[in-house]
């Protein structure tokens, strides 16, 4: 049978210690190999978590950004100021006016988004009743987008679209008269029968003067300036402005000055928005975008 020899590695002429240094060698490779492939994978790994991380960080910006823009979608369509609401009013049967109307003054969406029900009224301005307006004391805010009478015809629109400055002048004489004759569809109505009204243009200054006049109303022009805005009101008087382009308008506008608030601003009854209403005014601001104004006692 046979069996290994037992004879040393010396007898076979290697040096002492030959196999115990290359089995160091053997083994310090080997760590090192080890050594580098461990450090590859943790060099991968690190590489790996810093893509998930990035990964990670896009879909949470796009899912917040997903959700701001629904936010804000869902506010706006809601307000309707989107194409979206303005598909729903064209789809609903409204007409361009008041959907134009609706897109420069959100404010006005449900009051467009309400015309079929009110497509086939017939507006009678002595049916109107506005005790409620004039029973609260002060200049009254009517707008000109109001159910009752914003869908009737002004000239060659709806009284919604064009109808500020009879609006304004029907605050004015309701508010220092105390009176429920005048709202704003009658005011209206007697603007067109003395051709205060042109059409494509809108509400004629003379009706503020010369129209008031008729009325009964007692008043002058003045200056715009917030020195002028701010003695008249101080002194228990009512102003109509014709605005143009800046806080009020794109285009032209007719706001009234109700007066002086307790923060020493200008009250503003402005017939289009009851946001800009529901704040004071500086009279400086106002008077900067103010092309004339007239001042009723």
């Amino acid at each position: 049978m046979y069996t290994r020899s037992t004879i040393s590695m010396e007898e076979y002429g290697w040096p002492a210690g030959y196999a115990d240094r290359r089995q160091d060698r053997l083994s310090a490779r080997t760590r090192r190999k080890q050594a580098a492939v461990k450090a590859e994978r943790r060099k991968e790994l690190r590489k790996r978590k810093r893509r998930q991380a990035r990964r990670s960080s896009r879909v949470a910006g796009i899912v917040l950004l997903l959700l701001a823009v629904s936010a804000v979608f869902a506010f706006a369509t809601w307000q309707g100021n989107t194409p979206a609401s303005s598909i729903a009013l064209r789809n609903s049967g409204c007409p361009k006016e008041l959907i134009k109307l609706a897109e420069r003054q959100p404010e006005a969406y449900a009051f467009a988004r309400d015309y079929a029900d009110h497509a086939n009224e017939t507006f009678d301005p002595d049916a109107i009743n506005i005790t409620e307006d004039i029973m609260a004391g002060g200049i009254p805010h009517f707008l000109q987008w109001d159910e009752r009478w914003g869908y009737a015809g002004y000239g060659d629109n709806f009284l919604a679209v064009t109808g500020c400055g009879p609006t304004c002048l029907s605050m004015v004489y309701c508010g220092t008269r105390g009176s429920m004759e005048w709202n704003p569809l009658k005011m209206a109505r007697f603007a067109e029968e003395n051709g205060y009204y042109v059409n494509g243009v809108g509400t004629a200054w003379s009706l503020m003067e010369e129209g008031a006049s008729k009325l009964g109303l007692s008043v002058y022009a003045e200056y715009p300036s917030a020195e002028t805005i701010t003695a008249e009101l101080q002194d228990g008087k009512t102003i109509i402005c014709s605005v143009f382009d800046g806080d009020f308008t794109s285009n032209g506008h007719f706001i009234v000055l109700a007066g002086i608030a307790d923060d020493g601003k200008v009250i503003v009854r402005d017939p289009n928005s009851i946001a800009r209403t529901s704040q004071t005014w500086d009279a400086q601001r106002i008077a900067d975008q103010t092309a004339e104004m007239w001042v009723y006692e």
